[in-house]
């Protein structure tokens, strides 16, 4: 996150951790599982650029990591502010891939992480809901990047 704003000028990050409760309902491969992972997200023009690192359990980035030790884990296929889960799940079929991951996040939004690798060479994401800000402020360690009230330096 340092990196792309140093670099690139691209901030501000809104950065925060999802974990458990807020982080719930997840399914790894298909059965019940549990993972944390701090997400930094920042919008340059029309596209949202969201990083994420493993805070703890064996989920789709600590998998990905251990694999490829870092670089573009998925890309945001399709994203509906609003919807239902079973809208996600015909979403997901339509798009035929299989489901590595799935889960909810504050009960407000429901997403999934599809196995993308062999046909596209990465994880494709969907997602349905959106978070509020006053959503965001609750998760644990939120704050946004730069601070906008220190001097700033590039």
């Amino acid at each position: 996150m340092k990196a792309f704003y140093s670099t690139l000028g691209w901030g501000p990050w809104t950065v925060y951790d999802l974990e458990s409760p807020d982080h719930h309902d997840i399914q790894l491969q298909g059965r019940d599982g549990d993972f944390g992972v701090r997400v930094a997200i920042c919008r340059i023009g029309e596209i949202a650029v969201e990083l994420s690192e493993p805070l703890y359990g064996d989920g789709p980035q600590s998998d990905f990591l251990k694999q490829k030790g870092g670089g573009v884990h998925h890309i945001l296929v399709s994203h509906k502010s609003s919807g239902t889960q079973a809208q996600l799940q015909q979403l997901n079929e339509d798009i035929g891939l299989p489901i590595m991951a799935e889960g909810s996040i504050c009960n407000k939004v429901r997403y999934a992480y599809m196995d993308g690798s062999n046909a596209l060479g990465t994880i494709i994401e969907t997602a349905v809901g959106s978070l509020s800000e006053q959503d965001r402020l609750g998760l644990p360690n939120f704050r946004i990047y730069p601070d906008p009230e220190a001097p700033q330096r590039r």
